[in-house]
């Protein structure tokens, strides 16, 4: 057994050293093993296979030598702890030991421990792969965490709870909370809801951990004494735990940005809407991009459809297919084409049916490019111009018309541009200069130079001056030489048209070639000229006429009256009457014939006088009474409530125009009675007028006849044997005079029923004073009186002596008007009796030399001048009264009954009257 024993232990050793020998061997790790030789080196016994691919050497040629000439023993802190642990025993070790190898730093972990005394084991482990990732780890995570720090959003780090691991800086600087406040708040605490689809934030790191990817939101964070915060947040996983990222932005200037973006757009909208013209634009494949309120209502009537994305043909097809007159828009892609096309913009003018109305429509196009410059489609504007349009139609026509009218009146419009000096004109006055319509105008210098007379170019240029100078119209003729050599009178008149600054900057108007009608003007003022020296002539014939007919008829007046005045029997006194009579019927006809040729001449003129209305009419039918007794009718005058007592007016007219209307009613009526009405009417531009109706219960008109009654020379029975005498004038004068006074003139009649005739007539109201107010104030003569008779023509001097003194009155006579001075000078008389006609001197030179002589001594005009205007020129001559012949013996007695003195005392008689 005891020699078994050393055997076995034997076996045993080397089993265990066969053992350890293939782990050493075998051992991923390098080992060495370390001894102290006697003298204390440190000795290498023996290195593994792995030692020398861990060292990148043959660690077999170092066994038996010393230790210190290898790596790592040649650092002499590792060779001391080395040999301090073969002395003393125990381990040791160094981590990550660098060591130069193959031109780069090789690091290897170091473990040292006594294997049996004086003896090391040393393990080595290249570790270089390891502190290259330790390191790239230290540096990744040093770069991590500077971005994580520095970072340009703020960042969360989350646990899976949701409640805060860390946040940087930025997010702390933008929240307003330090970094320990932040830590452990959950989620829920940081989030402001702003929509109920926004995601809790659990459900938002589970949702980014099932995808993988960062899901993102736009929220707003609470912060800490500050309103909330828009933000933009990223959500990312980190591991599957549920740590999850949130990385966050503050959009507040990018939600001002938007929210003033927005705004401006809303602006944008709201002036495009607001704006009169369209506008709109499209893509490159014709869809609407944008198309303001004008486009949406007036040009595709969409009825608050959706305009954008969809075509304008869309809208024109569903208009028709609605049953609207909508033919607009055929243009419109046509054009568009254009534009892409050219890429040049393009204007024209559409005209078409929009919704049944017609529309006008201006409109320009343009491409439309983005910011690279690519064209991506058509931006275009529109005018409704459709107002302008039908202006311009209407101009042009009026135009047309105007240049139509201008020709058909033989005249013609021009236009001179006083700044260019261009002149335009009508068609017409290419034929009025002989000029070729083909060509262009001259311009105003050229016109004045070539066209215009050479005599009358000066005065042409001196009134277009004038006219600009003073702003003032031209007016003015002047002679023009044709082309074809003819002289031609032309009447220009022009306005000056003002510039914005108040100068005249053009002249306007239009010419009249008045060549002939000036010839015919020559003409007619010859002819007038002639008319005039016939009517003068005429006019001294009619005045003669009256006065040599009178003349002789006042002496047989005179005559007459004195005879009945005599001791008579009844068939003497009824022959005197007869002729009396007679004669005033031939006064009566003469009076008619001159008055009617003075009105158809135009020689009577219309007085403005007060007068008393009644009164007028009292002298008229006073004149009938003693015919309508005779006849048995009645004469009345019925004056209806509110007739005016005193007008202004003519009153002479007015008792003709009765006179003749009144006689003719008494001479047709034999039974019944004729009446006269008076009304008042409503006044015209603050004129009364009175209407007469004169109506009688006579033979009455037949319907024939009733339309010509007032035409001169008429009348109904006009055979050899009718009944009714007359020359025909009598209502042919009325006629004439009423409109003469501005006056109107009807009549209605039957036969055997009797005839209405209205006459309407204007006057004027009195002042409120009558003449007889206005005369100085008059004492009555002594009867009889001392009369003064001035008359050449012996009858009717004598007639009229004779009848004067009749009447008791004492009368001198004088055969001139030399002979009527001298009786005034050497008497005193108490009044005139003066004939205008006489040889030597006429009586309006004697009154006026007799008014020298006595002042306010009466002059009565006894003459046979009773044409239209004698009165007024004699009473204006200073003559106190006015007495027509023939001479009656009533109207003479009526003129000497008013004659007086003026009130005061009389002047001395001459002593030797």
């Amino acid at each position: 057994m005891a020699r078994e024993t050393p055997n076995a232990e034997l076996a045993a050793l080397r089993e265990s050293e066969g053992r350890f020998r293939s782990l050493f061997t075998g051992a991923p790790l390098g080992i060495h093993l370390l001894g102290l030789d006697p003298d204390g080196t440190l000795v290498l016994l023996d290195a593994n296979p792995a030692s020398g691919r861990v060292l990148g050497r043959d660690d077999s040629a170092l066994v038996g030598q010393p230790a210190a000439r290898a790596f790592p023993y040649s650092d002499d802190a590792v060779a001391r702890q080395c040999s301090r642990l073969a002395r003393e025993g125990g381990s040791w070790s160094l981590a990550r030991h660098p060591r130069d190898q193959d031109g780069r730093t090789a690091f290897f972990d170091i473990h040292a421990f006594q294997a049996s005394p004086g003896h090391v084991a040393v393990m080595l482990q290249d570790v270089s792969a390891q502190v290259l990732a330790d390191d790239a780890l230290r540096r990744g995570e040093a770069l991590y965490r500077s971005l994580f720090e520095n970072s340009a959003a703020g960042i969360f780090l989350m646990n899976p709870d949701c409640t805060v691991r860390d946040a940087n800086p930025l997010a702390c600087e933008m929240l307003g909370y330090s970094r320990d406040e932040l830590r452990g708040r959950h989620a829920r605490d940081i989030l402001r809801p702003t929509s109920a689809d926004d995601p809790p934030s659990e459900e938002a790191a589970r949702m980014a951990r099932q995808t993988g990817r960062p899901l993102r939101f736009l929220r707003e964070y609470n912060r800490k004494d500050a309103p909330p915060l828009p933000v933009e947040s990223h959500v990312r996983a980190v591991d599957d735990q549920g740590h999850h990222m949130v990385m966050f932005q503050d959009i507040s200037a990018r939600v001002q940005a938007q929210t003033a973006l927005t705004d401006f757009r809303r602006l944008v909208d709201a002036m495009a809407d607001n704006m009169g013209d369209m506008l709109w634009a499209k893509d490159l494949e014709g869809r609407f991009l944008f198309a303001n309120r004008a486009v949406r209502e007036k040009l595709l009537c969409c009825g608050g459809e959706e305009v954008l994305g969809r075509t304008g043909e869309f809208f024109n097809a569903r208009n028709r297919a609605l049953g609207r007159e909508h033919s607009f828009g055929g243009r419109c892609a046509e054009s568009d084409r254009a534009v892409l096309a050219s890429r040049e913009p393009v204007r024209f003018v559409e005209e078409g049916l929009v919704n049944g109305v017609r529309l006008c429509l201006e409109v320009l196009k343009s491409p439309l490019f983005d910011s690279r410059g690519e064209l991506i489609g058509t931006v275009g504007s529109g005018r409704d111009i459709t107002a302008q349009c039908q202006a311009g139609a209407a101009l042009r026509h009026s135009r047309s018309m105007l240049e139509e009218t201008l020709r058909l009146g033989g005249m013609g419009g021009w236009e001179a541009d006083l700044t260019t000096g261009a002149l335009s004109w009508t068609e017409s006055e290419y034929a009025t200069y002989g000029l070729d319509p083909a060509c262009p105008p001259p311009d105003l210098e050229t016109f004045l130079r070539t066209i215009v007379h050479p005599e009358d170019r000066e005065a042409v240029r001196r009134n277009l001056e004038r006219a600009v100078r003073d702003k003032t119209a031209l007016d003015h003729e002047f002679r023009v030489v044709r082309m074809d050599g003819q002289t031609r009178l032309i009447h220009a008149v022009g306005q000056p048209a003002l510039g914005p600054g108040g100068a005249v900057v053009r002249l306007q108007g239009a010419t009249r070639d008045v060549t002939e009608a000036r010839a015919a003007e020559q003409a007619l003022l010859r002819a007038k000229e002639e008319a005039e020296r016939a009517a003068l002539s005429k006019g001294a014939f009619l005045a003669n006429m009256s006065h040599e007919l009178r003349t002789p008829l006042n002496g047989i007046f005179g005559m007459l009256q004195l005879a009945l005045t005599t001791e008579l029997d009844e068939e003497q006194r009824d022959y005197l009457e007869t002729a009396l009579a007679t004669g005033r019927s031939l006064l009566t006809v003469i009076n008619d014939v001159l008055d009617f040729t003075r009105l158809d001449a135009g020689f009577l003129d219309v007085a403005s006088e007060p007068f008393s209305l009644m009164r007028s009419v009292a002298l008229v039918m006073d004149n009938f009474r003693p015919e309508a007794k005779d006849k048995g009718i009645g004469l009345t005058v019925r004056p209806h409530p509110g007739t005016p007592a005193v007008l202004v007016g003519d009153e002479a007219r007015l008792r003709q125009i009765l006179f003749n209307v009144i006689g003719n009613a008494v001479k047709f009526c034999p039974s019944g009675e004729v009446a006269l009405e008076i009304a008042a009417m409503p006044p015209v531009h603050g004129r009364p007028r009175v209407l007469f109706t004169v109506r009688d219960t006579g033979i009455g008109i037949p319907e024939p006849h009733l339309a010509d009654i007032f035409e001169a020379f008429t009348q109904v029975d006009s055979a050899y044997t009718r009944r009714y005498k007359g020359t025909g004038l009598g209502l042919g004068i009325v006629k004439r005079l009423v409109l003469l006074l501005g006056g109107s003139l009807s009549i209605s009649s039957a036969p055997g029923e009797g005839t209405e005739v209205h006459f309407c007539l204007p006057f004027g109201f009195p002042d409120g004073r009558s003449a007889a107010q206005d005369a100085p104030g008059r004492a009555p003569l002594p009867r009889p009186l001392a009369l003064l008779l001035a008359e050449d023509e012996t009858v009717n001097l004598m007639a009229a002596r004779m009848m004067l003194e009749k009447r008791g009155h004492t009368v001198h006579t004088a055969r001139t008007g030399i002979e009527a001075v001298q009786a005034v000078r050497e008497r005193d008389f108490d009044c005139v009796l003066m004939d205008i006609q006489m040889p030597e001197m006429d009586g309006l030179e004697a009154t006026a030399r007799i008014h020298e002589l006595q002042p306010g001594l009466p002059v009565v005009a006894m003459t046979a001048h009773a044409m239209e205007g004698d009165r007024d020129r004699f009473l204006g001559a200073g003559m106190y009264a006015y007495v027509p012949k023939p001479v009656t013996l009533e109207e003479l007695e009526s003129v000497l009954k008013g004659l007086g003195r003026p009130a005061g005392p009389k002047a001395p008689a001459d002593p030797d009257a």
